[in-house]
């Protein structure tokens, strides 16, 4: 677990600091979002999950070939970081002294 300790004699970067958190959360989500979505096009157009995808698959069963391949292998890929960073940034305590 990572301690960071910020000290500071202004009350407002408290706030300041926990704005900032949650503002990347907010955007990492509509991240999270989009990824999402472009993955239930993949796996609406090729009727598989990713994970079977990302499992099973080659750029030569996609009628899109490389390009949908590398495409849906991104989005996939980039899901997992977000929903890391996600989560190591929801688990953030805040301590005042």
């Amino acid at each position: 677990m990572l301690k960071l300790e910020i000290t500071t004699d202004k009350h407002h970067s408290e706030k300041l600091i926990q704005q900032a958190v949650a503002a990347k959360v907010q955007r990492l989500m509509l991240g999270l979002r989009k990824t999402d979505k472009a993955l239930r096009a993949f796996e609406t157009k090729y009727q598989r999950t990713s994970a079977d995808f990302l499992h099973n698959g080659s750029a030569e069963d996609l009628a899109g070939g490389d390009a949908d391949y590398i495409t849906w292998l991104g989005e996939f890929k980039l899901r997992e970081r977000i929903q890391a960073d996600l989560a190591e940034l929801q688990a953030v305590k805040y301590v005042v002294k």
